[in-house]
């Protein structure tokens, strides 16, 4: 990583690599201000400091270069296929054959470092699991706890309409100016069942995001009020029969207006059922937002239903199986 030497170095360096270290010529509040200026990104308009770019957040330099790095082997590979595509199809033809492109099943994933270890946080009995987790996050790839919604549930439909938020307290939506946010935001606000369960960023959560930093810095939970009704999520077969749930990244300052799903029967702010029939969390994972439902489920399909019971937003971020 090449260090900073001041203004005429820095011109001379990649955007991203401006600042993310410097030489000890450079004062240390030089640096650091440096580092997180958004002029040159978002224009003088914003100041020098946009929200979220501050010292314990790796800031738009770092989500840069890390972006760039992650970007070039799969450009190369997606060049090289290309490539190859080219040399087959210029000598042998077109291929027409679908099962041609038939890879079958993909190699399974190398276990977690360190898993079973000594002062691990990785439960050992999940080392060898495949597991597969539907997230709320966005950008995801794969499945959203939504895909696996089912419309009815005990002979009620789990797809209610109603706002997005709805009344309890005072309606509070969240305040972004992030344009990815906002119209991810507004696609599922757009959605035909308009659910009272809704994937979004919690309320104030859109403050700590600026588009102009070309980047989202806040996470997406699937979040609920009372009254909302249950959400329901047919799982897929299970083969270990463990399932689950882990809490939403919430910011600490945000905590008055967002719950943690607490299925306790005493002062719970949530209901789940697996199968139609009450549950609570077993246990939760060490170092972690994550709690399981159950690891002893019989092999095949389960459904999990989740409910709030409070006024204020519940939510979770992933349920996670396998």
């Amino acid at each position: 990583m090449p260090k900073t030497k001041g203004p005429e170095h820095a011109a001379s360096l990649p955007d991203a690599l401006r600042y993310l270290e410097c030489d000890s010529s450079v004062a240390w509040e030089d640096c650091k201000a440096q580092r997180y200026d958004c002029v040159q990104m978002c224009g003088e308009d914003k100041g020098k400091a946009c929200h979220g770019q501050v010292s314990w957040h790796p800031g738009w330099r770092y989500h840069q270069l890390k972006g760039d790095l992650l970007a070039v082997p799969l450009l190369e590979a997606l060049s090289d296929a290309a490539r190859k595509y080219q040399a087959f199809t210029m000598e042998m033809g077109p291929v027409l054959d679908e099962e041609a492109f038939d890879r079958g099943e993909p190699p399974p994933l190398p276990p977690p470092m360190l898993c079973g270890t000594a002062g691990s946080s990785i439960d050992p009995r999940f080392c060898d699991l495949g597991f597969t987790c539907a997230t709320s996050f966005e950008p995801r790839t794969g499945m959203s706890p939504f895909d696996l919604r089912v419309t009815t549930y005990k002979g009620s439909p789990t797809l209610p309409t109603g706002p997005k938020y709805q009344s309890g307290a005072a309606p509070r939506p969240p305040t972004d100016s992030n344009s990815q946010a906002l119209s991810l935001m507004a696609t599922q606000a757009a959605k035909a069942d308009g659910a009272l369960w809704h994937i979004t960023l919690a309320p104030g959560e859109g403050d700590n995001t600026e588009s102009c930093t070309g980047h989202l810095d806040q996470k997406f939970n699937t979040l609920a009020r009372e009254g909302s009704g249950w959400l329901a999520l047919e799982l897929p077969p299970l083969k270990a029969g463990v399932v689950i749930v882990c809490e939403g990244p919430f910011s600490v300052r945000y905590a008055k207006q967002v719950g943690y799903l607490n299925t306790s029967t005493s002062g719970g702010n949530a209901a789940m059922e697996v199968d139609g029939q009450p549950a609570h969390y077993s246990r939760k994972l060490s170092k972690s937002l994550c709690s399981v439902v159950s690891d002893s489920l019989s092999p095949g399909k389960h459904t999990v239903a989740l409910k709030s019971l409070q006024r204020s937003l519940t939510g979770f971020s992933h349920i996670i199986y396998a």
